[in-house]
C-alpha cells in the first residue's frame, strides 16, 4: 500500500480542539436529567503525535463518555425498575492530518469509535452489570476502501479497550458503588449475534454516535415537552460544527465525489460501484 506523504505538521491547537469538546456536556445535560440518568463527560482530549509513518496526530478522550442509569428506550418513564436500566460506554477517537502549509485546512485521516450496552441491576447493595450489546463503527483510512467494504460501516463485536478494570473505575468514580460491589458478567459477549455483517452508515465518530444515543435513549418523540426538541436541535447545531473545526474527512470527501449529483444509492458506499 502506497504510503501517506508526511507533512510538516501545522496542527490544530489543543487548547482550541478542547474548547469544542468541553462545550459538550452543558449541551447533553438537560436529555440526560430529564431521564433521571448520569452523564460523565470527560474533561479532555489528549494528544499523541505526529505519526512518524503518516504525519497524523491522534486525539482521544482521557476516558470513555458514560451514561449511568440511561433508560432501556427513549419511551421509558423516569420510574422504570432498575432491570431496564443501561450503562453506555462510548470511546474512540480522531485521526487528524494537519496542513502542510499555514493556513491550510486540516483534514480526518481516520475515526475510530465503539458504543458497548451493559444492563444495571441492583442486588443486596452490589451493583450487577451484565453485558448486554455492543457495536463499532469504521472508517476507511485516508479515503482508500478496501474490497467490498462499504467507506463507513457499523459492525456488532466488543471492545477489547473496554476491560473490567476499566469499567469498575468508570462506575466507582461516578456512582457510590466500591469495586469490590461492582460485579461484571461477560457471558453474553460469546452470544452477541451476527459481527460479520457491514452496515453502510455515515461518517460516526464518537461525537455523531453519541449524537445517535441521545436520540435513541433520551428523546421520547410522543413527549409534548418542547425543551427535548430544542435541547436536540443544539446538539445537531454542534455536531455540525465539527467539520470547521477538525477538517473535511477525507474518506467524506470519497463518497461525495462518488455520489456526486446522483440520487444516493446504498451502492455508492462500494469501491466497486465505480465502473
Amino acid at each position: 500500500m502506497k504510503k501517506s506523504p508526511v507533512v510538516q505538521a501545522q496542527k490544530i491547537p489543543l487548547a482550541s480542539l478542547n474548547r469544542y469538546w468541553g462545550e459538550w456536556e452543558t449541551k447533553l445535560q438537560l436529555l440526560v436529567k430529564m431521564k433521571s440518568a448520569k452523564l460523565y463527560f470527560p474533561p479532555c482530549l489528549v494528544e499523541a503525535g505526529p505519526d512518524h509513518q503518516f504525519g497524523h496526530f491522534t486525539y482521544t478522550p482521557k476516558d470513555p463518555i458514560c451514561l449511568f442509569n440511561a433508560p432501556y428506550k427513549a419511551s421509558t418513564n423516569r420510574t422504570a425498575a432498575a432491570s431496564n436500566k443501561l450503562i453506555i460506554f462510548i470511546n474512540g477517537n480522531f485521526e487528524i492530518l494537519p496542513g502542510s502549509k499555514k493556513d491550510e485546512a486540516h483534514t480526518v485521516r481516520s475515526t475510530t469509535c465503539n458504543i458497548t450496552f451493559y444492563i444495571s441491576t441492583i442486588n443486596e447493595k452490589k451493583l450487577e452489570l451484565s453485558f448486554f450489546d455492543a457495536l463499532h463503527f469504521d472508517h476507511e483510512i485516508d479515503g482508500k476502501v478496501n474490497a467490498f467494504h462499504p467507506v463507513f460501516h457499523a459492525q456488532r463485536g466488543a471492545t477489547n479497550s473496554l476491560t473490567d478494570e476499566l469499567i469498575r473505575e468508570m462506575v466507582s468514580k461516578n456512582l457510590s458503588y466500591t469495586a469490590e460491589n461492582i460485579k461484571i458478567d461477560n457471558e453474553n459477549i460469546k452470544n452477541i449475534g451476527m459481527p460479520y455483517l457491514r452496515l453502510p452508515t455515515p461518517q460516526l465518530d464518537l461525537l455523531s454516535a453519541l449524537t445517535l444515543v441521545m436520540a435513541d435513549f433520551f428523546c421520547n418523540g410522543g413527549s409534548n415537552d418542547k425543551r427535548i426538541k430544542t435541547s436536540f436541535q443544539t446538539i445537531l447545531s454542534h455536531l455540525r460544527k465539527i467539520e470547521a473545526i477538525m477538517g473535511i474527512g477525507l474518506t467524506s470527501n470519497a463518497l461525495k465525489n462518488r455520489i456526486d449529483v446522483q440520487p444516493i444509492s446504498t451502492a455508492h458506499w462500494y469501491e466497486e460501484s465505480v465502473f
